[in-house]
């Protein structure tokens, strides 16, 4: 089943308490995170939308609660980046550059 923004933000909240409560620091930075997209190679991944719809969620969780820094998984693979194998962006590479776009 699909999980709802509300959860996800939650779970982000929640893991980012618990590092903060072990390194007794809030100066966290998310060294990977990302989300497979659907292939014939992989049938599990998630769609093209999910996978931005959820990058979102977690971004906006992560650095609403105060990331010093997060970064996705990889920018360049077929199934997790924001380019394909020959370098063509996919719909996560023109997420992020409709959001930075504008900064």
């Amino acid at each position: 089943p699909e999980e709802s923004m509300e959860s996800l933000r939650g779970r982000v909240r929640g893991d980012l308490e618990t590092i903060r409560q072990i390194t007794g620091t809030r100066n966290i930075i998310v060294g990977e995170f990302g989300y497979a997209r659907s292939s014939a190679a992989n049938p599990y991944g998630l769609t093209d939308s999910q996978v931005v719809t959820y990058t979102e969620g977690v971004m906006a969780a992560a650095l609403d609660w105060g990331v010093a820094a997060i970064f996705t998984w990889q920018m360049y693979d077929d199934h997790w980046g924001t380019f394909d194998s020959r370098g063509n962006l996919l719909p996560l590479g023109d997420y992020f550059r409709r959001r930075y776009s504008s900064r």
